[in-house]
């Protein structure tokens, strides 16, 4: 991922697929030597249903009910 942003193969258009299921990407990216996204297990047809629920999801707690993880509660 770090690869395709650097040659310009994607933006942050591009990312907002991954940022749904792990909101902590760029942080992961840019700070903590990751260097792709969790790989997804569903149907990339159904892309757009499965973003809603994960947003969906992230605010059903707080960042305190979920002890600062922004990812708490979010289905992969």
């Amino acid at each position: 991922m770090v690869a395709a942003v650097v040659s310009g193969d994607t933006d942050g258009v591009g990312l907002g697929r991954p940022v749904t299921g792990e909101p902590d990407i760029a942080r992961k990216l840019l700070k903590d030597g990751v260097h792709s996204c969790l790989t997804c297990h569903f149907d990339l047809n159904n892309a757009a249903t499965v973003c809603n629920i994960q947003m969906r999801q992230a605010g059903e707690t707080t960042l305190e009910q979920a002890n600062g993880n922004v990812c708490h509660g979010i289905w992969m």
